[in-house]
């Protein structure tokens, strides 16, 4: 006898054993569950941690095939409106606002001062 048979008492009674192999089997499946559900978890978990950043899905990948696939189902593929793409992000100071007033202020400066010191030419 093994070490398994002299532990546990089997029934003599036939539905007695298969109520016990169908309480085994169900628990065996429970466990079987919650083992798959624990290694998928750890799986996706890894993945955030350790997975690549360049892992992520592109929506506009799911689009390259499209047309092709239209195509070959007989359907006419739709056009599309030529997305805008939005304005780059400047830098530096945000433009004065719009309703701003705004007055041109010319300042003359004397002929003897707009004389270019070196070679008497008017600076512009």
């Amino acid at each position: 006898m093994t070490t398994i048979e002299s532990e546990i008492p089997l029934p003599d009674d036939l539905e007695a054993a298969h109520r016990i192999i169908r309480e085994l089997l169900e628990t065996l499946r429970q466990q079987t569950h919650l083992n798959e559900k624990l290694q998928h978890q750890l799986e996706q978990l890894l993945r955030r941690l350790y997975g690549r950043k360049s892992e992520k899905l592109d929506p506009n990948q799911l689009l390259l095939f499209t047309r092709e696939i239209l195509e070959a189902t007989g359907v006419e593929p739709e056009a599309t409106p030529a997305s805008k793409k939005p304005p780059a992000k400047g830098h530096g100071r945000k433009p004065l606002p719009a309703g701003l007033p705004r007055k041109r202020v010319v300042h003359d400066v004397p002929l003897e001062q707009r004389l270019c010191p070196d070679c008497g030419t008017e600076r512009v």
